[in-house]
């Protein structure tokens, strides 16, 4: 499914950058997320990656501090 900003993106300019980051937030059903499992990161191909990061019911997402601290 492409998401719907992307085709916008696409019908306006056009075009698409070269390289496409998606970034998924989601809660797991644990209170915490320990360090290691925060981050997940794929690399979808034709520098289109995906980054999924995990936070726990009991924890206050910051995204730009937990990619701060993983990437």
């Amino acid at each position: 499914i492409t998401p719907y900003p992307l085709i916008k993106t696409y019908e306006h300019f056009k075009g698409v950058h070269k390289t496409l980051v998606f970034l998924h937030v989601k809660t797991i059903l644990k209170p915490y997320t320990p360090p290691s499992k925060c981050l997940e990161f794929e690399e979808l191909g034709d520098g289109v990656f995906k980054i999924t990061l995990n936070f726990g019911f009991m924890e206050k997402p910051n995204v730009p501090l937990a990619l701060q601290r993983n990437i």
